[in-house]
Order: C-alpha cells, then sequence, then structure tokens
C-alpha cells in the first residue's frame, strides 16, 4: 500500500486520483497531465478553465461516450482534444503504477483490479480492457473481486494479520454477517457477506458467501480522500 503522507502530502492532501488535470493536449496520445493531488492543486489555484479538468471516468465506462478536453490558457491556440472514457482511464491507471514503480522502486509485473459491485458485463470488460492496453493481461491481472467484497476481504485480512485467527473468531462467532458501506470516488457499494471461520486441526479456513449488493455508479464523492 502507498500511503501518500509517506511522499509528504500530509492527511488532508492524500486524495484519490478521480481527478485528471490536462495542461498540454498538443500531442493528443500522449498529454501532459496530472492526476489526484496535484490536479486537486491545480483545482484549487483557478488557474485553469473547468475544460482541462475530467472527473469520475469510472462511471462512463463500458459506454461509447467521449468527451473533450481543452486548456486554451495553457495554449490559446489549443483545440478541443476528444478522448474516450477508456483512454481517460488508460492515463489515470498508468500514472498511479508509474507512482507506484517510482515509490517501491520496483517494476511492477501483477495488478488486483477491483471494479464497481454493480458494474455490468460490458463495464467489467472495459475495466479489463484498460488493464490490458497498459501491459496487464492473463495471470498479470487478477479481476475476482468487486470493490466492496475485496474491502471485506482486505479488513479480515489485516484483522487475522494484526489479531490473530482466534480474536477475529472471538469478535465474530460463525456465522457473521458483514456489511461493507463503501462511498467510493464516484461510485457508492454496498455487500452483505456471510462469514464463517472453520478449524481443522491446526488449519483455519475462511469462508465467504456473498449474500446481497447493491449499489449506486452514479452517487459518489469526487476530489475525497
Amino acid at each position: 500500500t502507498i500511503k501518500f503522507e509517506d511522499l509528504g502530502w500530509g492527511k488532508n492532501k492524500d486524495t484519490v486520483a478521480s481527478l485528471i488535470y490536462f495542461s498540454d493536449t498538443s500531442n493528443a496520445s500522449n498529454p501532459s497531465f496530472e492526476v489526484g493531488f496535484p490536479a486537486v492543486q491545480m483545482w484549487a489555484s483557478g488557474d485553469a478553465p473547468i475544460t482541462a479538468f475530467k472527473y469520475s471516468v469510472k462511471r462512463h465506462l463500458g459506454t461509447q461516450d467521449q468527451t473533450y478536453v481543452l486548456n486554451n490558457r495553457g495554449n490559446p491556440l489549443g483545440k478541443p482534444v476528444f478522448y474516450s472514457y477508456e483512454q481517460l482511464a488508460q492515463f489515470v491507471v498508468n500514472r498511479v503504477i508509474q507512482r507506484a514503480e517510482e515509490y517501491l522502486k520496483k517494476r511492477i509485473r501483477k495488478v488486483v483490479a477491483t471494479y464497481p459491485t454493480t458494474f455490468t458485463t460490458a463495464q467489467f470488460r472495459a475495466v479489463e480492457r484498460v488493464f490490458n492496453n497498459v501491459g496487464f493481461t492473463g495471470d498479470a491481472l487478477n479481476m475476482a473481486w468487486d470493490e466492496a467484497t475485496a474491502a471485506t476481504l482486505s479488513y479480515f485480512y489485516e484483522q487475522i494479520r494484526r489479531n490473530g485467527i482466534h480474536t477475529v473468531k472471538a469478535l465474530l462467532p460463525s456465522p457473521a454477517y458483514v456489511l461493507t458501506f463503501d462511498f467510493g470516488g464516484g461510485t457508492t457499494d454496498i455487500t452483505v457477506i456471510e462469514v464463517q471461520v472453520e478449524d481443522e486441526d491446526e488449519t483455519h479456513t475462511v469462508k465467504t458467501d456473498i449474500i446481497g449488493i447493491t449499489g449506486d455508479n452514479f452517487l459518489g464523492g469526487d476530489n475525497v480522500s
């Protein structure tokens, strides 16, 4: 996990990459842009037109929609450049992976990519294409979990890692029902999962069963931590 405060951003500036700022689109296929906090800084400064910003891109994945970008304050002669939302998502993913590699000083070869819980098959495939197009295909890409389910599994993993399986069993006697509410950068996801911790000799198995999911792909925060 990259904790952005370790990079000197501060907790109030630890934002997700839901905001993109384009400083120059003269080279449409390789524009100059920023995501996350640097983009938020430009937004707050008021030094760029609103047409230089895009946000909550994932809401539009799986559609044929396009949107235009224009920063004629930086380049008065600039013309609108049209992008699909998959292209915008690729810019974001590329930049996040680039930042992660710089921070970790390692090449990232495998990615776990989650997706909004209520995404359709077409939207799921769109997310898959985004990662395929930036070089993660086959075994290098794991898309086994939606966002809310992944958050729940991550929570249990952390609890077990920190406190041990016996503490988790005491807190959540089987069967336990866990509701996860994920108010994200653009979408809201809710899932209810049944969790059972089973013993066999000295082996513990955590079994999960998704009871129900719901959510809203157009209800969520923009530029939130």
